[in-house]
């Protein structure tokens, strides 16, 4: 069955995906505003992209930078099948400090476990039960991965992460406001920084990134609450985990067990 799908979260409205699975998702040449990566799940496509042109088959990564003309040529629409991720331009110049008009369209191959891991990347982001500043964390890992942006960054921007007084201030407002919303957004108000150098720098100062510094203090907390014989929905609920069955794997992870079996005691 031909289909082409586009996957929205508000908690991350930078971020768009559209899958395709034996259609055409476009056959008129057009340019997107955002920056385009795809990777190919199955067939082969010719990729016409202004003076260049491109052959990828399953296994390749696609990178199509903003206002780019291109067209896309299937061989065979009937074995056609790709993710496409759109990703809005002042978001990634902001969060890395990054001149975009330096990246370059490329196409490449893949190594097996590369093409798994950008897979992965596509279904995480999709998951429901995960919060914006996870998503966004981890986005923002794996685009420096595929992409190296390190070599795109502005100049006036490097060194800026050594700030250890900055990094002491945002692991406060971490720590006081633990139970709250807090998005990648609230941090770099914090501390002046991207958000690609602030995990960095928290990273280098706490080894731990700033999401993971909040869900340790999020499941420390519940571990407390449920010792008073709460009810474990309404833990969770208080912890910032809308999702029931993500707090038990969450929790699994930081404690051993899970949250029944820590209630009684093992």
């Amino acid at each position: 069955m031909s289909k082409v799908k586009y996957f929205r979260d508000e908690s991350i409205p930078f971020f768009e995906l559209k899958s395709c699975d034996n259609a055409v998702h476009s056959s008129k040449k057009h340019a997107h505003i955002e920056l385009s990566i795809g990777i190919v799940l199955k067939g082969t496509s010719i990729v016409e992209c202004e003076r260049e042109s491109f052959i990828v088959s399953r296994g390749m990564m696609i990178c199509i930078p903003p206002d780019v003309v291109h067209q896309c040529c299937p061989h065979d629409t009937k074995n056609w099948s790709f993710h496409m991720m759109y990703l809005k331009k002042n978001w990634i110049e902001s969060s890395f400090e990054a001149d975009l008009q330096k990246l370059p369209t490329f196409a490449k191959f893949l190594n097996s476990k590369d093409f798994s891991r950008i897979n992965a990347l596509c279904s995480f982001m999709q998951l429901e039960s995960l919060s914006g500043i996870e998503k966004e964390s981890f986005l923002l890992s794996e685009l420096n991965y595929f992409l190296d942006l390190d070599a795109y960054l502005n100049e006036n921007t490097r060194g800026l992460h050594d700030d250890k007084q900055t990094m002491k201030l945002i692991n406060n407002f971490l720590n006081d406001n633990y139970l709250e919303k807090i998005t990648l957004d609230d941090l770099c108000r914090i501390s002046g920084l991207s958000k690609y150098y602030l995990i960095r720098a928290f990273e280098n100062s706490y080894r731990l990134s700033p999401h993971a510094y909040l869900t340790m203090l999020r499941i420390n907390h519940a571990k407390k609450e449920l010792r008073k014989n709460r009810q474990i929905t309404d833990v969770a609920m208080e912890a910032g985990f809308y999702d029931q069955s993500h707090f038990v794997k969450v929790f699994r992870q930081y404690s051993g067990t899970t949250p029944i079996k820590y209630l009684k005691g093992g």
